[in-house]
């Protein structure tokens, strides 16, 4: 048997990896760990968002139930985020308050028509005013138990319910004995037209705040809100298009009924879309959309918050696209475009009270596309469910 014995040429020929192939190296593996990060944070992300919207939906689910087993109304109530004031953040169960006034024994008012210049002829021939003497209202307005848009049933047991107006009861000041809240919609049935006294006598109960359940609210996972600007909700939650602070109703409630359905001022809506996104994704484009408000421009001289609230009010919803760009957005283009995070739609179905969770359609063709979903609801009222 021969060897062959190591030459100086062949032991020169095994060597090990050069600069370049090192650097070559290192930089596929910086690549792979990055792609790995990323997918593994974006999957966080998206976690992150349809377990939230998971969370709301089995909320709303629970309060159902529980108004079917319970054969009472039982709801929902949502809560503004302390910071982002335009999304909520946390909600807890509630069920209906009382009736004022609190004794069996409905409270007396009298039903007038208004006449401002005290000429004993009436201003209009509707009956708006309701005057009441020592009903207490002042101390309900004043511990937030009346407010405007609370509900009055007058006759009371009649099922016929107004919302009011209280301006009339200033709580910086003593309170007098006699009281005034003014209809929102004239009553029903207004009698004989030239008389300001419409009725004398007259029965009524108002309907008090729901009560919270003694149970801990439920908080939405850190970084995701509700946002209530892509979200279609009742008006009566939003804020005044007049109201500088934009603040939106402490009573955003949700009511079902012992058949299952929704009730309340929140049946009317019919359906309720509410748009589950990241807290940064909410903040920073609405943050920036606002600040490019002209309201001259738009038709709308008090404020970029009142003309932003006429937008959302209607049907430019403030959901935006996929990728994001325009004039209004600082720092991306359309070659570098903003990317929007996970995001998902709870809808409430009033009628059945049946509560889905979907993706939103984030197609944005029309006006030129701008940014934002043209029709984002469209998955959940085909019936399109969520991944």
């Amino acid at each position: 048997m021969h060897y062959r014995p190591f030459t100086k040429s062949a032991i020169e020929t095994r060597r090990g990896f050069t600069l370049v192939e090192l650097l070559v190296v290192i930089g596929i593996l910086v690549l792979i760990l990055s792609m790995t990060i990323y997918g593994v944070s974006y999957a966080r992300d998206a976690d992150r968002v349809s377990g939230a919207a998971g969370q709301i939906q089995s909320y709303l689910a629970g309060a159902r139930d529980r108004a079917i087993y319970q054969k009472e109304p039982r709801g929902v109530r949502f809560f503004v985020d302390p910071v982002n004031t335009r999304a909520v953040t946390a909600m807890a169960y509630i069920k209906p308050g009382d009736k004022w006034p609190l004794s069996s024994a409905p409270g007396q008012v009298s039903l007038e028509r208004l006449d401002l210049d005290g000429d004993n002829n009436p201003d209009s021939p509707n009956v708006t005013v309701v005057r009441g003497v020592g009903q207490g209202w002042w101390q309900l307005k004043r511990r937030g138990l009346i407010i405007d848009g609370s509900l009055i049933e007058i006759p009371a047991g009649s099922n016929s319910w107004y919302g009011v107006n209280t301006s009339l009861i200033d709580i910086t000041v003593p309170p007098t004995p006699t009281e005034i809240l003014l209809l929102q919609i004239p009553f029903s049935e207004p009698g004989d037209a030239s008389s300001v006294i419409a009725r004398e006598g007259e029965t009524y109960r108002i309907q008090l705040p729901a009560q919270l359940l003694p149970r801990e609210p439920s908080i939405l996972p850190e970084g995701v809100v509700l946002d209530l600007d892509g979200s279609q909700i009742p008006i009566a939650w939003r804020p005044g298009v007049l109201d500088s602070e934009g603040q939106f109703s402490p009573y955003m409630d949700v009511f079902f009924s012992p058949r299952g359905n929704v009730i309340g001022a929140a049946a009317a809506a019919g359906l309720i879309h509410l748009y589950v996104c990241d807290d940064v994704d909410s903040q920073t484009l609405k943050d920036q959309w606002i600040a490019s408000i002209n309201p001259a421009a738009d038709g709308n001289p008090s404020s970029p918050l009142d003309t932003f609230e006429l937008q959302v009010r209607g049907a430019s919803k403030f959901i935006p696209a996929d990728e994001v760009s325009g004039p209004w957005l600082t720092g991306y283009t359309a070659a570098e475009p903003y990317l929007v995070k996970d995001r998902r739609l709870v809808t409430i179905f009033a009628q059945t009270g049946t509560v889905t969770v979907n993706e939103i359609d984030p197609t944005d063709i029309a006006s030129g596309g701008n940014g934002f979903a043209d029709n984002p609801y469209r998955f959940a009222e085909i019936g399109t469910g969520a991944k």
